[in-house]
């Protein structure tokens, strides 16, 4: 029997919650720099993620701190600028946004790569919007779907759902080892490098 009051929920839903408010900022920063983004990034979920960094460590704290000094310098055309340098096609490109070139060697096993991923999604009944027409190992993907499983894991520790919230960290834990925990890593370091803009760096 669960002793816990419904009124009195894990401690963990609030970190959990501070972890998802990180994932969706980062998803909305790695975006296409259109008004709707720009407005989410510089606004509501800036502003959750600078509330939720006190229960992270210094580091992460200090990130979101740059983060929004970088955006508060940013106007529009120099984000699209920005964006276009870091991810687009030309040969002036800096990070590739997709896990497949950094784990995978051949067709087969990127096939299966993408199989694998699209897999996880389908079991917590995600289909990526239409609107992004990005394969299913985009960063900005990736992000959101971690954001979902930390979002659904607050909840159910807040509603006193251990078994749920327990089926969400596995899922986390499961799609950090088999993908972004994988090639996560690297593309950071990438988007920090020293080719990288101010803003990405951040």
């Amino acid at each position: 029997m669960n002793v816990r009051s419904a009124f009195a929920p894990s401690p963990l839903a609030g970190l959990a919650s501070a972890r998802a408010s990180l994932y969706r900022l980062l998803a909305e920063a790695l975006s296409y720099p259109d008004a709707e983004s720009a407005t989410l990034v510089r606004g509501a979920y800036l502003d959750e993620a600078l509330d939720a960094v006190p229960l992270l460590d210094a580091d992460i704290a200090a990130g979101v701190r740059a983060l929004r000094r970088a955006l508060a310098g940013l106007n529009a055309g120099e984000a699209e600028q920005a964006f276009v340098a870091t991810f687009g096609h030309a040969r002036q490109q800096v990070v590739v946004p997709y896990e497949c070139p950094y784990v995978t060697t051949n067709l087969f096993q990127e096939s299966d790569t993408l199989a694998d991923i699209a897999g996880f999604y389908r079991a917590f009944g995600v289909e990526p919007r239409a609107h992004r027409a990005e394969r299913h190992d985009h960063i900005v993907l990736e992000l959101e779907f971690m954001y979902l499983l930390t979002f659904k894991e607050a909840g159910a520790l807040e509603r006193v759902m251990d078994s749920e919230a327990e089926i969400c960290r596995d899922a986390q834990r499961s799609f950090l080892a088999a993908h972004l925990g994988r090639w996560g890593t690297r593309f950071f370091e990438l988007l920090g490098g020293p080719d990288a803009s101010h803003y990405y760096a951040a």
